[in-house]
């Protein structure tokens, strides 16, 4: 019988977890799974030409518990000779009402291993999560809700995440570490049923294995079964493009593609808000989505969270959804950029605030006649003026048009702008005057210029910008 670390080399091949070279970087908390994912992966190192590092996050829930733990590993780690990091966070600090301590503490886990596989220049994170944990998760997510993408379990590898151990049981594991003679710490916290997943592995899978003996057998085969029609559903959706990346990096849904069915549209949105963020949107949320989504406002947040959000707005006056990157901090401050309109080349403002771009410079009136229909660049006639800012909106900011002058805040109404976009459109400030509203170069709106500051046939001075990318 082959041993663990050669069935753990051929699933690594199988599953195309590790190419030759790479940076490893491992998640250990020192219990049996992670000593035995260390154990293995390190006599795997030459075979696979690989380098490792450990990763430990101190959760500091147990004292002095989880202080010798984490001292245990950097022991282990040195005797080794690989790199070891340690994150201290104080959950106890920072508790939340949303979510449980098991959801929380994997967030923030995760948050921290794709900071340092960035910053650290590792190529991907191996985690000790193995068979029984994939038994227990479908389990769980059975007694809790899932659809059928719930039912798949944990996969061996997404993204930067992979999962070597993932083919072999607890049993296995237990069996190598005293074969091996391989120490490792105890979780007393893992005997307690207070965590959902404990209760589950500790009482409730026990009880159903006396009446159904193949139980962990069947739920394997239960989540082959959702992986196969997972693949072959995304695959006839993927043929049909309802959904594409931008060059932002953010996914666009086209919503007259999907509106006129309610379950393709449930389909198409929970995958794409899995791949940015692997995140579970509940039925209920999908079904409010939806029907926010066919209403008449264009330019509307309609679900968010700490990370991404969902947004319906036009892009080239087609209405869609983007599920992009969301800012951890939103854009509630004042912001104000000075523009040097002393070159006609292309100058850059890069507006931190709201991730945009924004290039200007000096042009001729041949120019301007030629692409004054653009959709995407704006001009404005600046011949007798001193200063030229971009900024947000302050309270009371107002801007003369051809009927009078009009608050921002009511143009910003009339555009259907939701709380979260209307502190990123930029006004443009010449001589403390605001001569132009230019949601365009953020959104796909309409700007508006004041008639003081439109380009004629007497225009000495004209500026043009434009979104970078748009």
């Amino acid at each position: 019988m082959k041993d663990l670390i050669q069935q753990t080399s051929e699933f690594i091949i199988k599953n195309s977890l590790i190419d030759p070279g790479m940076k490893i970087l491992l998640s250990c908390s020192a219990g049996k799974d992670s000593m035995a994912l260390l154990a293995v992966l390190y006599a795997l190192k030459e075979r696979f030409r690989c380098d490792l590092g450990i990763f430990h996050l101190n959760h500091l829930m147990r004292g002095a518990e989880s202080d010798r733990d984490e001292d245990f590993l950097k022991s282990v780690s040195d005797n080794m000779g690989l790199p070891f990091y340690v994150e201290r966070y104080d959950f106890s600090e920072h508790k939340t009402r949303r979510g449980s301590f098991e959801e929380q503490a994997r967030n923030v886990r995760y948050g921290l291993i794709e900071q340092y596989l960035k910053n650290r220049g590792y190529d991907r994170c191996a985690m000790a999560h193995n068979n029984d944990d994939a038994v227990e998760t479908v389990l769980m997510r059975i007694c809790t809700g899932t659809a059928v993408h719930g039912l798949q379990g944990i996969p061996a590898k997404r993204g930067h995440i992979i999962r070597p151990l993932l083919h072999a049981s607890a049993n296995d594991i237990y069996s190598f570490l005293k074969e091996k003679s391989i120490s490792w710490r105890e979780d007393t916290s893992n005997s307690e049923d207070t965590y959902t997943r404990n209760f589950i592995r500790n009482s409730v899978i026990p009880r159903l294995e006396t009446r159904f003996p193949a139980l962990r057998s069947s739920l394997n085969k239960l989540a082959a079964a959702a992986r196969d029609h997972e693949t072959l559903l995304r695959s006839l959706v993927n043929e049909k493009s309802y959904a594409a990346v931008n060059e932002s990096g953010d996914c666009v849904i086209r919503l007259e593609r999907v509106l006129d069915n309610p379950v393709l549209f449930r389909y198409v949105l929970s995958d794409a808000v899995r791949n940015a963020d692997t995140s579970y949107v509940s039925r209920r949320v999908l079904n409010e989505i939806f029907r926010n989504a066919k209403s008449k406002r264009s330019h509307l947040v309609l679900y968010k969270n700490s990370t991404i959000y969902v947004k319906k707005t036009l892009i080239k006056k087609e209405p869609v959804l983007v599920i992009g990157t969301f800012r951890e901090h939103p854009v509630t401050d004042d912001w104000k950029y000075d523009i040097d309109v002393a070159d006609t080349e292309w100058g850059t403002v890069e507006i931190k605030e709201i991730g945009k771009s924004i290039q200007y410079r000096l042009v001729d009136r041949a120019e301007f006649r030629k692409y004054r229909n653009s959709s995407n660049q704006i001009f404005v006639d600046i011949t007798d003026s001193n200063t030229v800012v971009l900024r947000n909106r302050r309270d009371g900011d107002r801007i003369r048009l051809e009927g009078g002058t009009k608050k921002i805040k009511d143009i910003i109404i009339e555009k259907k702008l939701d709380n979260e976009s209307k502190n990123c459109v930029p006004l443009l400030i010449i001589d403390s005057q605001i001569a132009a509203f230019m949601p365009g170069l953020v959104f796909d709106i309409g700007n508006r210029v004041s008639p003081d500051f439109h380009v004629t046939e007497k225009s000495k001075k004209i500026i043009a910008f434009q979104a970078v990318n748009e």
